[in-house]
């Protein structure tokens, strides 16, 4: 399955609020916003500076982040100014979510989502359903994390961003793809394709053709799977590209795969060769950028690689690593779990009290509505007897006048 955590980092630049630039030139921009902090005298300018610092230190920093956006926040809330208050509930959020800290980063998301869902502000509003969509998604709650990302789908279409529009495409097709519904996630990554390609968006087709290809492997068709990924590396036109390291991952899995197929049995052991030289190539770089995960599921189809060719010694000494990284993922992970638990009973909590509230104004506006309804029928009926009453009074004097 694509590296999500590492892949997506890059690919929701464009879309997230706070943009990430080169780590020298944040450092000066830094540095320089500490100097205009010191020189400041109102709270609105130092609210400003504050939450710039935050904005910038989130990628180089988190917890100065954090920092410096609950230190915008009280001078924010001080001078009772709603967007600066939004932003700093944003930066703080998303500092959070480079944390790993789901529980803070979503009640942070939540309270600036409320922000702008008053003042309708669209561009704000599409990168904060993505954030939480995001959120959502790593917590494995697919169903809610899909609600957000088409939210924000749906914005970007009304707003007409294109390059928005191709990202949740593909961030939709990415969760289906982690649900193992391939077809639907092809229909989402051949959507943003077209938007790409139309754009010419070098990144986004890349991205695109990869998470095809994946597609394709995992539904054995690896001849597709395969001319896909090659595609994705002549887009990039640079091997020594992260996005190519994952792209030669796939290759050397799915020739893995393609070796142990007994429709491919008459060059088992060239695919096998092809698999083993393109998985030692990428283990050097995972290792290099320090991508546990990356480089457990590369251990892990070397040792089965190394163990048909032969090679025991390296086979029983790959599958140590991965055992070992497993174990020391699947810790992190279990912790991660336990600590994000309680807080999604009370999302789920929340989510249900809301649908409740939802459902009883929902109530009270159809009793409203019947009161009035009967009401307008009463007065309706009141005046047609009366009207009936009259005439017929008259009817009766002139009845009477005619007699006489």
């Amino acid at each position: 399955m694509f590296r999500k955590s590492i892949f997506y980092l890059f690919l929701f630049l464009t879309i997230c609020i706070c943009k990430i630039h080169a780590q020298n030139d944040s450092n000066k921009i830094i540095d320089s916003l500490k100097t205009v902090l010191k020189q400041v005298k109102s709270k609105s300018q130092k609210t400003a500076v504050l939450i710039k610092l935050s904005s910038y230190s989130e990628y180089i920093g988190p917890d100065k982040a954090i920092k410096y956006a609950k230190q915008g926040l009280t001078y924010a809330q001080k001078i009772n100014d709603t967007e600066e208050i939004g932003l700093a509930y944003t930066n703080l959020g998303i500092a959070y979510e480079i944390k790993s800290d789901y529980p803070h980063a979503l009640e942070n998301l939540y309270k600036a989502l409320e922000i702008s869902e008053k003042t309708n502000d669209l561009k704000t509003l599409t990168a904060l359903y993505n954030n939480i969509g995001l959120i959502y998604i790593d917590l494995k709650n697919y169903k809610q994390g899909l609600v957000f990302y088409n939210k924000a789908l749906k914005l970007s279409y009304q707003t007409k961003k294109d390059r928005n529009i191709s990202l949740l495409l593909n961030n939709i097709g990415d969760v289906y793809l982690q649900q193992k519904e391939y077809k639907k996630a092809l229909i989402y990554f051949y959507k943003a394709l077209i938007i790409n390609k139309k754009n010419d968006e070098t990144a986004g087709i890349g991205i695109n053709l990869t998470n095809i290809g994946i597609c394709y492997i995992n539904i054995k068709n690896y001849e597709k799977g395969i001319e896909m990924l090659y595609k994705s590396i002549n887009a990039y036109n640079d091997n020594s590209n992260l996005y190519n390291t994952y792209n030669n991952y796939e290759l050397g899995r799915a020739y893995y795969l393609m070796s142990q197929d007994e429709k491919y049995a008459s060059n088992k052991n060239k695919y096998l060769e092809k698999s083993v030289n393109l998985l030692e190539n990428v283990l050097e770089k995972f290792i290099k950028y320090n991508s546990l995960k990356d480089i457990q599921d590369t251990y892990f189809y070397l040792s089965k690689g190394y163990k048909i060719r032969g090679n025991i010694k390296l086979a029983l000494d790959s599958f140590e690593k991965y055992s070992t990284i497993k174990d020391s993922i699947f810790s992190k992970d279990s912790e991660k779990k336990l600590a994000n638990l309680e807080f999604q009973r009370e999302i789920d909590l929340r989510d249900k009290q809301i649908e409740i509230q939802t459902l009883k104004i929902n109530s009270d506006t159809r009793k409203v509505y019947l009161l009035i309804t009967t009401s307008i029928s009463v007065a309706i009926l009141l005046v047609l007897f009366l009207y009936l009453y009259i005439s017929k009074r008259k009817n009766n004097e002139l009845l009477k006048e005619k007699t006489q």
